[in-house]
């Protein structure tokens, strides 16, 4: 019987350089219920995480370090009673936390590395890699592992991306990142970036990618076969907007592959459905909304959605629209005028004014 080159593909990568799952339910998950994960679910959850032999897991705000000091949404605990809580349930994989400079302060990673955690990853866009080179110079002399996550990668010339990558791999970082932030690559697109970077840096690199389109598995697969060190993913694929790849169906594809990544599915099913029963409901569930699948297709980040939808209030039309030609102005930021004047020239048109769409927490501004 001839066997699948592309399944042999991937097992022949995993056989001679393993690339590893990153489990970030704890910290992306938390946008979905408010920041509202308690010590004790970080210590439940991380403890179950690790013993189902999750190599790498990530805890916190989903803002990161400072968010909610910052006032970016209130978490139900600090991010020293979550780092205790992860350290306590981890025994034998990787724990870390986020941060994004300038929410985060240098001395909240100070505490978080004298805490116990292993990484850290530095979220910073990509034309502002500069801020992160304190970040990366004091986990660097703690000997904390280090990845940078570039956010909003696809809004970027790919010039402009490694070099941002190039000067991160000359600060000391050990990984860079590329982010999917709104769920809206496609696979071709995530192919022509990686092979770019392949070309030009030689840092290893890690995929974290939203499902606003349904695509993130396949981008996480596809992540994998050229070359991805670590991929994110969540349990159900909890996380901000439509969520993130999901733990269980990654695990299950890579078997699929015939790669063994020593994690029992029927576990991890089980654990699963115990641990995220209560937070996943009817006011929270993984249904379809076309706000966040406008997200995606117009790769416009979640985080200034509140800013779209107050603006649409206050002038009568469709956010979907606002989004839709907002982006074709700017993927990276939103500016208030900008914002004011585009909506302005979307009324007079007396054009999409129903406004029959449910509205949910975003968070943020963070971007």
């Amino acid at each position: 019987m001839c066997k699948n080159i592309k399944i042999m593909k991937l097992k022949e990568i995993y056989k001679k350089e393993p690339f590893h799952i990153m489990d970030c339910t704890l910290r992306d998950g938390s946008y979905a219920i408010n920041f509202n994960f308690t010590k004790q679910d970080t210590l439940l959850i991380s403890k179950h995480l690790d013993n189902l032999n999750i190599p790498y897991i990530e805890v916190g705000h989903g803002i990161g370090l400072g968010a909610s000091e910052k006032g970016y949404g209130k978490s139900a605990s600090t991010s020293k009673d979550y780092i205790l809580a992860g350290r306590e349930g981890i025994k034998k994989g990787k724990l870390g936390v986020f941060c994004i400079p300038g929410i985060a302060q240098l001395e909240q990673l100070k505490e978080a590395i004298d805490c116990g955690i292993d990484f850290v990853r530095i979220g910073v866009d990509v034309n502002n890699y500069e801020i992160a080179e304190e970040f990366v110079n004091l986990a660097k002399k703690k000997s904390v592992m280090i990845a940078v996550n570039f956010l909003k990668s696809y809004a970027y010339p790919i010039d402009i991306f490694l070099t941002a990558s190039d000067a991160v791999e000359k600060m000391g970082a050990d990984l860079v990142y590329i982010v999917d932030s709104a769920g809206g690559m496609l696979s071709d697109e995530l192919e022509v970036l990686i092979d770019e970077y392949k070309l030009k840096c030689s840092l290893p690199f890690g995929f974290h990618g939203h499902n606003n389109l349904g695509l993130v598995n396949s981008n996480v697969i596809m992540a994998l076969k050229k070359g991805a060190k670590i991929v994110d993913t969540s349990l159900q694929g909890f996380g901000r907007s439509s969520g993130n790849a999901s733990t269980e169906h990654i695990v299950m594809i890579l078997m699929r592959l015939g790669i063994d990544l020593e994690i029992d599915i029927l576990m991890l099913l089980e654990k699963s459905d115990m641990l995220m029963k209560k937070f996943i409901n009817s006011n929270n569930s993984r249904k379809f909304d076309s706000l966040d699948a406008i997200l995606g297709f117009s790769q416009f980040h979640s985080s200034y959605t509140s800013k779209i939808i107050d603006v649409a209030k206050n002038f009568s039309i469709d956010p979907k629209l606002l989004i839709l030609e907002y982006c074709l102005i700017n993927k990276i930021d939103v500016k208030d005028d900008e914002l004011n004047i585009l909506a302005k020239q979307i009324s007079k048109k007396k054009i999409n004014k129903s406004l029959n769409y449910e509205f949910k927490n975003y968070f943020g501004n963070e971007q």
